[in-house]
């Protein structure tokens, strides 16, 4: 009788485990299981939440993060609010240097030694700039404005949506070149405590607070010049975390407020996928990361001064039985 190798050329590998990094394409018997088992390309990954090291410094409002999942920075918060920054190694919490000045809902992005902070409560229009060890001023927004979402990298970031200190709500967008600002195309709606992810010219925005201030299920992207309307999101909401590190077709969506939520969605670059929800529902919290590795940190409820983090981790392959039928 033949066999497969003279078949397909080649020969069959037995393993006693399902791997744990796979490549699409693969074929194999586990022999634990007694099943031959393909590895299949996934669409959204299948994730895991897990206990993190807890934050120093426990608070809420810190609108994003920047870096990843074992290289992560936190920056500002409330209750009150504070300047407290911390970075993570994927294990624990390390403070660094403070903002130059306290605040709550900044967006935050880029890289853990190379960060951005834009706007913000109390100082709306001030920008900082992180290199690893200190804070340096860049260039202040035009008008300030708090709550907004921002992503990209320091000397290439968007910043948009937000709201002013007095409470009325933007659609603009604002293009930062790591010195100054220049008007980008206008959002599809004014809104604010938005989710954001990507690049300078491939940027996402997700949920948030529309303009009657409920929470938002609509979902857009960016290509440097205006914003499109894509697939909304599975739940409408606001003050989530995400992926700060992924991009326009392979970001996640997690937790949010009005009301508390742990839901976790990925996106693949054209539909939603329900994945594993967090073990704590709590919005407004500090996150970032890529689609399959990310942290969530801080975040209200349980309490103003909440310190837990959460780590996701995924595959974007599937393994899938080989079956008659």
């Amino acid at each position: 009788m033949a066999e497969y190798k003279g078949i397909k050329g080649f020969q069959v590998q037995t393993r006693t485990e399902d791997p744990s990094e796979g490549i699409a394409g693969d074929f194999y018997y586990n022999s634990t299981t007694g099943q031959f088992k393909t590895v299949n390309a996934g669409g959204a990954p299948i994730g895991t939440w897990a206990s993190g090291g807890n934050l120093n410094t426990g608070r809420y409002r810190m609108n994003g993060g920047a870096g990843t999942l074992t290289a992560g920075l936190v920056a500002g918060g409330t209750s009150p609010n504070k300047a407290n920054v911390e970075l993570y190694d994927g294990t624990s919490w390390t403070e660094a240097a403070d903002l130059d000045s306290a605040r709550a809902d900044s967006g935050v992005c880029g890289l853990q030694t190379a960060a951005l902070s834009v706007g913000g409560s109390g100082v709306t229009a001030s920008v900082e700039h992180f290199n690893g060890s200190s804070w340096t001023e860049g260039g202040d927004l035009p008008a300030g404005r708090e709550r907004n979402g921002t992503f990209g990298i320091q000397t290439a970031a968007v910043t948009f949506g937000g709201r002013d200190p007095g409470g009325s709500k933007y659609n603009t967008t604002l293009e930062y070149n790591g010195s100054s600002w220049t008007s980008g195309g206008d959002f599809l709606t004014t809104a604010y405590n938005q989710a954001s992810a990507g690049t300078y010219t491939a940027g996402i925005a997700m949920g948030g607070y529309a303009p009657g201030d409920g929470s938002s299920d609509t979902a857009a992207t960016y290509d440097g010049t205006s914003w499109s309307e894509i697939t909304e999101i599975n739940t409408a909401r606001a003050e989530t975390g995400w992926s700060g590190r992924g991009t326009q077709t392979a970001t996640y969506i997690s937790g949010g407020t009005s009301p508390a939520s742990g839901k976790t969605e990925a996106w693949n670059g054209s539909a939603w996928t329900e994945v594993a929800d967090l073990a704590t529902s709590r919005g407004a919290m500090g996150s970032s990361g890529s689609n399959s590795a990310a942290f969530v940190a801080g975040g209200t409820p349980p309490g103003s001064s909440y310190q837990g983090t959460e780590e996701f981790t995924s595959t974007d392959f599937q393994i899938k039985s080989v079956t008659t039928s």
